[in-house]
């Protein structure tokens, strides 16, 4: 009867181990996925942000050259002060 007590006290402390080593690991599964995502969100928001920014400046550009345009500049000078290419301005 004794043995058995110990036996079962020995096979419930065994499982409570194992129980929280699982809980254990499974946490750190979570939290290893968690920070994975957050990179993830924090990356892609930033080529987000560069891209627009990027397309911000070169609308800016564009919107420069339709102004030097419509003055009548020459397009070597809407190049030169724009940076955009002949074909771009001829598009505008």
């Amino acid at each position: 009867m004794a043995i058995q007590e110990l036996k079962k006290i020995n096979a419930d402390q065994e499982l409570r181990q194992i129980l929280e080593a699982r809980s254990k690991e499974a946490h750190t599964r979570a939290t290893i996925i968690a920070d994975a995502e957050q990179r993830g969100r924090e990356k892609g928001l930033s080529q987000g942000l560069s891209q627009g920014l990027s397309q911000g400046k070169m609308e800016e550009k564009k919107e420069i050259a339709r102004s030097l345009k419509k003055m009548g500049l020459s397009l070597e000078k809407i190049i030169k002060a724009t940076g955009l290419s002949e074909a771009e301005i001829a598009k505008l």
